[in-house]
């Protein structure tokens, strides 16, 4: 009887040890996934947060084009009309984009009325000592838009004459293309003097002097004046064109040249 009752006891320890080694053994599988679980990552799992963290990008990057930015890319104010200064103003491009611009506010107002309302001075003439005098574009039209053999006008006389029609016009000079971008953005046109011979910009062939104060007046030949109604990301001014009455663009670094040359003027409302 002693010896079954020792073997006995033997099998209940063995019996003990390998349920303790099967729990030991489980409880360490256990920590040992739980740790991969934490610090390892499966392939599919990596892919999938990969794939995850692109398409959060994706949203993100589909979010901010679509959300204003802080610059906006281009404006095109597509009620500003198109108008040509041929036949009857043929030296008339400043008056004429006046027109144009007043038209994009509703302004009841013909081309006659805004030429009668135009400060005019003399074309150049000689008097007897040979010495020329003549009007001064940066107070009058140096003649009349209505005759082929006039010059024009500069941006001050321009405001004036718009201010008899709708007031609040603004006469600006030095502006760059950050104006000019924030003027349209606000949703106003921009009358500004530029050239009708992009490849000769402006020369300078011919001098008299101003016949109210004999200050002397250089004017630039192949001015021109034009309604920028708008822009875009690379750049390109467009504008409406009263010399053709059709609509242009040319990229900024272009239309600069000029622009610059003849000191930067523009004329616009601030609405």
């Amino acid at each position: 009887m002693p010896k079954k009752r020792k073997r006995k006891r033997r099998i209940r320890y063995d019996r003990l040890f390998a349920i303790f080694m099967v729990l030991a053994l489980m409880i360490a599988g256990v920590c040992a996934f739980t740790h991969k679980d934490k610090l390892d990552i499966s392939d599919d799992e990596v892919e999938s947060e990969d794939t995850n963290e692109l398409e959060a990008l994706e949203e993100d990057k589909q979010e901010y084009i679509e959300s204003p930015s802080e610059e906006i890319a281009s404006v095109c104010l597509n009620n500003v009309i198109e108008y040509s200064q041929y036949p009857d103003y043929p030296t008339g491009c400043e008056v004429t984009a006046l027109y144009i611009l007043l038209k994009y506010y509703d302004v009841d107002v013909t081309m006659d009325e805004l030429v009668e309302a135009l400060p005019k001075g003399p074309i150049p003439w000689y008097d007897a000592d040979g010495v020329r005098y003549g009007a001064n574009p940066a107070r009058q039209f140096v003649g009349d838009p209505r005759y082929s053999d006039s010059y024009g006008v500069f941006n001050e006389p321009i405001r004036e004459t718009a201010e008899e029609f709708k007031t609040g016009a603004i006469a600006k000079t030095g502006a760059t293309l950050d104006d000019i971008k924030e003027i349209i953005t606000s949703g106003n046109p921009v009358i500004a003097w530029y050239t009708t011979n992009i490849e000769a910009g402006i020369e300078y062939r011919q001098e008299w002097l101003d016949y109210d104060t004999g200050e002397t007046v250089t004017w630039p030949a192949y001015e021109h004046a034009v309604v920028i109604y708008g822009f875009d990301e690379l750049s390109n001014i467009m504008y409406r064109d009263p010399s053709t009455g059709s609509s242009a663009a040319v990229g900024w670094d272009t239309f600069k040249e000029a622009f610059e040359e003849l000191g930067g003027m523009i004329v616009y409302y601030d609405e």
